[in-house]
């Protein structure tokens, strides 16, 4: 009964657990005023790059980040114009934002992509990480979305401060998926190698969506290209994860040894999108797809190479778990760490909507729970019937110094040592005991009598080894006719 109810408890948090609401909308006009520019001042080096990050006066003037009248959409580009000599120039200007919020556990953000940075020495990213990091701290950070120059496949990482390792295969992930490094101190890294998530072929077919699930549980994150991106996450104002089948990352709150270790590796999480040139991976992989060279070289001269480097992103949007179904525990973890912008997204209507649903949902599970009390019930009592199908009281009977227990279910378990064949015979014993014991008066008929005398053995000899194996005590040793005749 006791797990029955448990169950009941709990259900509301099982159900809802990965239900979210629209808290941030970040698109069209509105785009930067949720962000911040990062010029080289600001610039950690964790993964240092070849580029020069402007701030949004120099962006704005020199039309390195917009927003475009046509589509809405916000256009994040490196500079294609300028001409840098190979010998006396440097880094080549590009873009840098991270979102003034900070978003805890519990959280879910989506980009929508239609085009993403491309070419030799790129190394396009949407990424977060906890706000201390902007110094060069190596607070936990998950990268989303990043790749390099030329390849075809995007890439995600976690790194983390602490010791954190992540298995070598992954159920909870695509199958297609490809395991690459597991030491999250360093880096551990997976490739989306499902689709074409990447390059050229990723852009010509309009992009895609990627969506990153920062739960306490852990971290998962999923991609869709543009002609399969779910109709649930379309102009939505909540998100359920568990309908976007498989991620194409998993990474489980145990990697970190548990929830705590887990917390403490993964503080809340500003967002971050730009353009690195020649960054850890670009440089080192740069051969692999690149004309033969340095790196470097290749950011510095003609400009117009980096025509294809730019961002072109309909919407980034941030999802909070719904205070309303789920625990207390979890909901203070869900509220946004640092805003400094943004309102919660979701019209009176849809919330009272979802409430709604919750509510039905929760009145079914109830009426189902109900149901399977009662049927549980029921079997007990059939169960527990004496021989003319009147119900066995619950309460115990002394029988000398037997204490005879009528309600099976209140049994206590019974302990596996040597004597389970023991407990066996008691049952075997309790099973021939009439019926009418219990209502009858008077003496009791002799085949009545030598069972009793074998119930009251047995039991005693059941209590006694109990006892001797609970206090780590010799067993005794039983009474019995042939132990007389051993000793004459």
């Amino acid at each position: 009964m006791l797990w029955l109810l448990a169950s009941f408890t709990l259900l509301p948090g099982l159900v809802f657990a990965s239900m979210y609401e629209l808290a941030q909308n970040t698109s069209g006009d509105n785009f930067f005023r949720h962000c911040n520019f990062v010029d080289n001042a600001g610039v950690d080096s964790v993964l240092d790059g070849y580029q020069s990050y402007v701030n949004s006066a120099f962006a704005e003037e020199h039309s390195l980040a917009y927003v475009d009248d046509a589509t809405g959409h916000t256009i994040m580009k490196v500079d294609n114009t300028t001409n840098i000599p190979t010998i006396t120039g440097g880094p080549r200007n590009s873009i840098r934002i991270i979102s003034q919020a900070a978003y805890s556990m519990g959280s879910v953000w989506i980009i929508d992509l239609f085009h993403a940075p491309y070419g030799c020495g790129v190394q396009p990213a949407f990424w977060s990480m906890a706000p201390t990091q902007v110094g060069g701290t190596l607070d936990g950070f998950i990268r989303t979305f990043e790749t390099e120059n030329k390849g075809v496949s995007s890439i995600m990482r976690l790194r983390t401060a602490g010791e954190c390792n992540a298995p070598s295969s992954n159920p909870n992930q695509n199958a297609s998926s490809i395991v690459n490094a597991t030491d999250c101190n360093a880096t551990c890294m997976t490739t989306n190698a499902g689709f074409i998530s990447y390059a050229r072929e990723f852009n010509n077919g309009g992009g895609g969506v990627y969506i990153t699930e920062f739960a306490s549980t852990g971290i998962s994150i999923w991609s869709f290209p543009r002609s399969n991106i779910p109709h649930s996450i379309l102009n939505t104002k909540t998100i359920n994860t568990t309908a976007l089948g498989t991620p194409v990352a998993n990474w489980a709150a145990s990697i970190c040894g548990g929830s705590d270790g887990f917390h403490q590796n993964f503080l809340p999480q500003s967002l971050v999108i730009e353009i690195m040139l020649c960054g850890d991976l670009s440089y080192y992989l740069f051969n692999q797809t690149c004309p033969p060279g340095f790196c470097e070289n290749y950011v510095l001269g003609n400009g117009s190479q980096f025509g294809e480097a730019y961002f072109e992103i309909g919407s980034v949007q941030v999802f909070n778990q719904s205070i309303d179904t789920t625990s207390s525990t979890s909901a203070s973890n869900n509220a946004t760490a640092t805003a400094t912008s943004g309102t919660r997204g979701g019209s009176k209507a849809n919330k009272h909507k979802g409430t709604t649903i919750e509510i039905v949902i929760s009145v079914i599970c109830g009426f189902l729970i109900i149901m399977a009390v009662a049927l549980l019930v029921y079997k007990r009592r059939k169960n527990t019937s004496n021989s003319k199908g009147d119900p066995v009281p619950f309460f115990s009977t002394q029988q000398g110094n037997i204490n005879v227990v009528h309600n099976p279910m209140h049994m206590p378990p019974r302990p596996k040592s040597p004597n389970i064949e023991m407990a066996a015979d008691l049952n075997t014993a309790e099973e021939k005991r009439p019926s009418s014991l219990t209502a009858t008066a008077g003496p009791a008929p002799a085949e009545t009598t030598e069972l009793l005398e074998e119930l009251d053995m047995l039991r005693r000899r059941l209590a006694e080894v109990t006892e001797s194996v609970a206090g780590d005590t010799p067993p005794p040793t039983y009474y019995s006719e042939s132990n007389d005749e051993n000793a004459d």
